[in-house]
């Protein structure tokens, strides 16, 4: 199944949000010793983990192009995991 650019940016978004809800209910057990588990986020994060897929599908792209090697190390620096 292919999903358009914007289910994907939804999606991406959507995901981001959830793991990111799951792991701060369990960095919190950790850090306060209860099992209630408060997992929080913000509004302005499902942007931001959306363009991931937006990122994502142009770097795929300019790496099925043949992009210099030296745009793919500028790319990839810039969208790398902290």
């Amino acid at each position: 199944m292919r999903l358009s650019r914007s289910q994907r940016f939804l999606a991406y978004g959507l995901a981001g949000w959830c793991s990111e809800v799951v792991t701060t209910g369990l960095r919190s057990r950790g850090r306060d010793g209860n099992w209630r588990l408060t997992g929080t986020t913000y509004l302005w994060m499902l942007p931001i983990y959306g363009v991931a897929a937006v990122k994502g599908d142009s770097n795929r792209t300019s790496r099925e192009k043949g992009a210099a090697a030296g745009s793919k190390a500028v790319t990839h620096a810039f969208t790398a995991p902290l």
